[in-house]
């Protein structure tokens, strides 16, 4: 049985919910992405997989807020750890108003990292149409 390949970016959608928190899974979710490594990463490259949170909201400093008072708490075989500010998990911040288009765009050039090489959470319909559109087809992490 082949292993799947992993993708080089994993964007979360940054839902507005109250109170503000996590889904369940989401915690562990973050842990074990930072623990995976690509296969066919660069030279000098530690071959992790980028995290990016994306947002169109009109509120992107308080968007920012709340990932850094959000805390992750330690993933479950480091029970002894220290809750960590969200925002750490992340490298990529999108975060302001327009679309997810500009969003994954702008992940592009920054990174580098292809549209097919980049998967993204969401439960809104019509980012799964705009982000199509980029020659990539969204899939739920």
């Amino acid at each position: 049985m082949s292993k799947a390949r992993l993708p080089k970016l994993i964007a979360f959608d940054l839902e507005h919910n109250e109170p503000i928190s996590f889904y369940k899974d989401v915690p562990e979710i973050l842990h074990k992405i930072r623990e995976w490594r690509i296969d066919d990463a660069p030279d000098g490259s530690d071959g992790k997989i980028l995290i990016a949170a994306c947002s169109r909201t009109d509120a992107p400093r308080l968007a920012n807020q709340c990932l850094n008072l959000l805390l992750v708490p330690p993933s479950a075989s480091q029970s002894r750890g220290l809750p960590a500010a969200a925002i750490t998990f992340f490298d990529e911040l999108e975060i302001y108003p327009g679309s997810k288009l500009t969003h994954f765009r702008r992940l592009n050039q920054k990174t580098g990292i292809d549209y097919e090489d980049m998967k993204w959470g969401s439960r809104e319909v019509r980012s799964d149409l705009y982000t199509r559109s980029l020659g990539f087809n969204p899939e739920g992490v």
